[in-house]
């Protein structure tokens, strides 16, 4: 066992009593100061005192180290470090090399080799297989904690279970392997209540911070491994040792996710309901919560929970009073950002204004989907989107996207002429981008196939614009208008050719061909419906033909065109088609085919040509009266 060292400098016990008193006189400054809670001037009063600590570091490292003097410098550095590591907001390398340098000056007066190439593993083991006095033993322990907190924040787990297995020293831990936790709980810490040099934390508080910020950590690996079961353990015993009320709401919030992905729904509300009794700031619990009962097609709970998260998200702000300044050392210091991105990051007010929009237009209620887009779109042409180091778990869609679903509420509402201007914005914006590529060919001989699939979006775009607007006009009766707009969608669309072979094969891209398809078909039928308006029954008889061609088995055009023919040409022929679509179940096979493609529809396109898909009642019940009437007509002829 390696001895430390009893060398002594004249007049050292004198100088070493003078420096206690001014570490002393800190560590008092600090303690009186966070009595007042005057968050304000936390930052101010931490640099002047990392400040007076590292001068006062410098005087006594300016000497070489003593019997006297070591306790004293140990807890200078570990009051050091707690302090800085306050400012940074986290550990940096600088700190390891701050514990590595104390570890030398422990042993540099015993040591007859040259230790610079020593790993600080290989440093902890020496030092702490040493013979030192209570109190220099007592500050190493100190440091050792701060060592795990360091290696725990960059995920160095096999380091931190050596160094405990030195700190623990206990014959029973050889026995058999011990998990970090196991450790961290049979570390006894030395008791130092009367110690003369005071200390900014206790050991007791850092072991207790160790083991939460642990067992959060581990418990966050294990749901990034998809191991929930595991996770749950791991984060109660997390919630169940000491740590800041925002880390314990983030707990709560992990372990709602843990029970949802464990496909517990109730219990992951319980926990999320939990983080926010703990503390109602806690966003990212309220967004999970919106989410579940987005799964739960619970849609008005769902509204109401985005609802409060984007009045919170507007009139969020960091309440001074809810910062616990109580203890320099906190969970919150381990923890990198990114590792708990994915479970208590949320969106951006943005984001969630649109996901409100969005909602209200899909459970029809056009009036306040209206509302909430407009409302969005004035904020994106007033502000512009607050950045973001963490990728957001919603997104807002591309910009004509929320302006395509905004006409569409806008129409819903029959406010026809905003959804023209608001369509209007849309081409504007996209007519350069067409004008780039006016057709496929060019789009095929620039070989780059992220420009192919962005000049088709906006093709796409476009032409939904000019569709939305042929809706627009034709509700106003501008049927001229409304044929334009019409055949400007039409022709526009004829630009993307999907074929075989080629840059943009169908087979590769079915969700954007289906698109096409369905809006190339729904036009031709919007612009059959003017045509008919204007009484131009060829021309719209056409179309509908032109609908069906453009797709198959249309429902839409298939019902307008069972209605036309009744109308204009013979009845019995009708009568007759209908009688076997209803038998052999071909309309029912029809809507179901609808319903399977509108999956792969925005919503902008589902809620605008819905209602092109049914088949007049009236008509229905014509033809069932005249089938009815045949039949008996049958009856009495035989």
């Amino acid at each position: 066992m390696e001895i430390e060292c009893e060398t002594k400098i004249p007049g050292d016990e004198s100088l070493v009593l003078l420096w206690i008193q001014e570490n002393n006189a800190v560590v008092k400054r600090w303690k009186d100061f966070k009595t007042t809670w005057y968050i304000q001037a936390l930052k101010q009063k931490l640099l002047e005192w990392d400040s007076e600590l590292s001068l006062l570091l410098q005087k006594i490292q300016g000497l070489p180290s003593t019997v006297n003097s070591l306790p004293l410098e140990l807890t200078v550095v570990y009051n050091t470090l707690l302090i800085h590591v306050n400012i940074t907001g986290g550990f940096l390398c600088e700190h390891q090399e701050q514990l590595k340098n104390a570890l030398y000056r422990v042993l540099l007066p015993s040591s007859r080799s040259d230790m610079s190439d020593t790993t600080i593993t290989e440093l902890w083991k020496k030092v702490l297989n040493a013979v030192h006095s209570q109190e220099t033993y007592s500050a190493l322990n100190r440091l050792a904690g701060l060592q795990g907190a360091l290696w725990l924040a960059e995920n160095q787990l096999e380091p931190i279970i050596n160094l405990f297995h030195l700190l623990n020293q206990a014959p029973t831990f050889s026995c058999r392997k011990y998990t970090l936790l196991e450790l961290i709980k049979a570390w006894k810490v030395p008791h130092q209540a009367e110690e003369e040099i005071h200390t900014l934390e206790g050991a007791c508080h850092l072991k207790d911070i160790l083991y939460t910020s642990a067992a959060f950590l581990q418990g966050l690996a294990s749901m990034d491994a998809k191991d929930f079961p595991q996770a749950v353990d791991l984060l109660q015993e997390a919630a169940s040792s000491l740590c800041t009320s925002k880390i314990l709401s983030e707990i709560y919030t992990c372990l709602g996710w843990s029970f949802y992905k464990m496909a517990k729904p109730q219990t992951a509300l319980q926990f999320w309901k939990q983080a926010l009794s703990v503390d109602f700031h806690c966003l990212p619990a309220l967004y999970h919560t919106s989410c579940l009962y987005s799964d739960m097609n619970r849609m008005e709970s769902e509204l109401e929970a985005l609802t409060l998260l984007h009045t919170e998200l507007e009139n969020y702000c960091v309440d001074p009073s809810s910062i616990n300044t109580f203890f320099l050392f906190r969970t919150e210091l381990l923890l990198n950002a990114s590792i708990l991105s994915h479970y208590v990051h949320v969106p951006n007010a943005y984001e969630v204004k649109y996901l409100i929009a969005n909602r209200y237009l899909r459970r029809n209620s056009a009036e306040q989907a209206a509302e909430h887009y407009m409302d969005l779109m004035t904020a994106l042409l007033q502000e512009s989107q607050p950045d973001s180091i963490y990728p957001s778990p919603a997104p807002l869609p591309r910009i004509p996207l929320i302006y395509l679903e905004a006409t569409t509420a806008l129409l819903e509402t029959e406010k026809f002429q905003d959804a023209i201007t608001v369509s209007e914005e849309v081409l504007e914006n996209l007519s350069h981008i067409i004008a780039g590529l006016t057709s496929m060919v060019e789009a095929e001989a620039s070989q780059e196939t992220k420009s192919h699939i962005e000049w088709v979006n906006c093709v796409l775009w476009a032409s939904t614009a000019h569709f939305l607007q042929g809706e627009a006009h034709g509700k106003l009766r501008n049927h001229k208008e409304s044929v334009t707009a019409y055949t400007r969608c039409i022709n526009l669309m004829t630009k993307v050719q999907f074929t075989d072979s080629g840059s943009f094969k169908a087979s590769d891209h079915i969700k954007e061909h289906h698109i096409f398809t369905v809006l190339k078909a729904s036009a031709f039928l919007g612009r059959s419906h003017q045509f008919l308006q204007i009484e131009d029954k060829k021309i719209s008889l056409m179309n509908m033909r032109l609908a069906l061609q453009a797709m198959q088995g249309f429902p839409g055009a298939l019902f307008c065109l069972i209605g036309m023919l009744w109308k204009t040409e013979h009845k019995k022929i009708v009568a007759l088609e209908f009688r076997r679509w209803r038998y052999q179940g071909k309309m029912a096979c029809l809507l179901d085919q609808y319903e399977e493609i509108k999956m792969n529809l925005p919503l902008h396109l589902t809620v605008c040509i819905r209602k092109s898909f049914l088949l007049d009642k009236s008509l229905v019940q014509e033809l069932e009266d005249y089938l009815q009437n045949e039949e008996k007509e049958t009856i009495t002829n035989s």
